[in-house]
């Protein structure tokens, strides 16, 4: 491949350019001097309207004829297939074709440090907590987010080639190309069985993501070996926590010993501990205590992550990302700080995560009175009996399922007049909560 030593001058085509990860290397290789275009379904997705703006030509239909002789380097991710038109021609001419992490992985070669964000949990959060600190300080950091940061403005930040603050990915063990100065792990569990056989083959993907590492930054049950370690919930640990005005006040101690006050202005004790991995490694890098503190007091969080995008007549309807146990406990906890009585509506994504994790989902869901199920996001799978939203409903009889986005707005409405519901929780990572901010902002009631 040509000139892969500076990147400037290549013609790159990114197939499902308006991913969220897709959308920020596009931006990321346009700053390197490459000419960047590429193909996405979605005609309305807020990436590829943001990439137009930019002048980046986008493809709305996979076509062979979309691939010329030109290009020099064609962009993947796990969810396109073998049989797609566009990498099935660029292979035929001869085109390198790269998977997304495969690029990232070549991109953090370019940068003197890099500071790689992974984790079952929380990885998107402490990203952006941790480049908000570094644009605080002035250090004009390169940041590559899986989510749209709120303070930023952006999933991607083209910043100097000092710092590289990147969330690393572990599905399909995407992460294995990313060697970095500091890694981050900040939880471990059971997830993506479609692709991993079991937890120890999970632990197995984040010891080498460790391994490449020259140093590495833990939660304390992550069980990670390295010659380089340090321990969040151990090193550093946050105590005499205050839930006030849908925050929290807080004290931070290390080794032991008080090192500052904090306040952070989101939901969810979870976010508490995503800030001591972003404290920890910003004082490492010789960030002023000061900073820290500040940029912690003024970060809003990422984009979905406990989001308001409407109040219907009088109570917030909110989204989160949540589509783990986990993930879903932590939210429902938060939310329950502020609100008494709430309307859960959850997606299930992925039927291979929906089966493995299945007893889990019941657990987590069962003592929700009022509960709504909507269709499973199948995301790169087949359906699956056993993995749908259907198939959870049955097990929690006190829950309704509905497949059609106008049914639920109507389904809200109702709970709202007839259960004096309080608050609205939209959880899961599929495509029901962007639909819903379309339909609220369309049809404000």
């Amino acid at each position: 491949m040509k000139r892969m030593s500076n990147f400037s001058g290549l013609t790159v085509y990114f197939i499902g350019i308006g991913g969220i990860s897709m959308s920020g290397l596009a931006l990321l290789l346009r700053s390197m001097g490459c000419s960047v275009t590429g193909s996405d379904l979605s005609m309305d997705n807020a990436e590829v309207q943001k990439l137009k703006v930019q002048g980046i030509r986008v493809n709305h239909k996979h076509s062979a004829e979309n691939i010329e002789q030109d290009i020099d380097m064609l962009v993947y991710t796990s969810a396109v297939k073998e049989d797609n038109p566009e990498l099935i021609r660029a292979r035929e001419l001869g085109i390198p074709c790269l998977e997304r992490a495969e690029l990232l992985g070549l991109i953090s070669l370019k940068y003197s440090n890099v500071i790689a964000i992974s984790g079952t949990h929380g990885k998107t959060t402490t990203t952006a907590m941790l480049g908000e600190i570094f644009v605080r300080a002035g250090l004009q950091p390169t940041i590559h987010l899986g989510g749209v940061s709120v303070n930023l403005g952006s999933n991607t930040v083209v910043g100097g080639r000092e710092y590289l603050i990147l969330e690393a990915c572990e599905y399909c063990d995407s992460f294995r190309f990313i060697p970095s100065d500091t890694a981050i792990i900040t939880n471990i569990e059971t997830d993506h069985l479609d692709y991993y056989k079991d937890l120890e083959d999970i632990y197995s993907s984040f010891q080498h993501f460790a391994e490449i590492a020259k140093s590495v930054v833990v939660g304390d049950k992550c069980h990670i070996l390295h010659s380089n370690i340090l321990i969040i919930g151990k090193s550093w640990s946050a105590k005499n926590i205050r839930f006030s005005n849908f925050g929290y006040d807080y004290d931070v101690y290390r080794e032991g010993v008080f090192w500052g006050s904090f306040r952070l202005n989101l939901l969810g004790e979870y976010n508490i501990t995503n800030s001591l991995f972003a404290i920890a490694v910003a004082e490492k890098y010789g960030i002023e205590k000061r900073l820290i503190i500040e940029a912690i007091a003024r970060f809003r969080g990422v984009e979905r992550r406990q989001e308001i995008i409407h109040n219907l007549l009088g109570v917030p309807i909110v989204i989160d990302y949540a589509h783990h146990p986990t993930e879903i406990k932590a939210s429902i906890g938060a939310i329950r700080q502020v609100y008494d009585n709430p309307l859960i509506v959850f997606q299930p994504h992925t039927y291979s995560r929906t089966i493995s994790l299945f007893d889990d989902f019941v657990d987590v869901l069962k003592m929700e009175k009022n509960l709504v199920l909507f269709s499973t996001y199948p995301a790169r799978e087949s359906e699956v009996v056993g993995g749908r939203a259907e198939d959870l409903a049955e097990a929690l009889p006190q829950s309704s399922f509905i497949d059609s986005v106008s049914e639920i707005t109507e389904k809200i409405e109702q709970e709202i007049y007839e259960h004096n519901i309080d608050v609205v929780l939209i959880l899961g990572a599929g495509d029901l909560a962007e639909k819903l901010k379309c339909c609220y902002r369309q049809k404000p009631l």
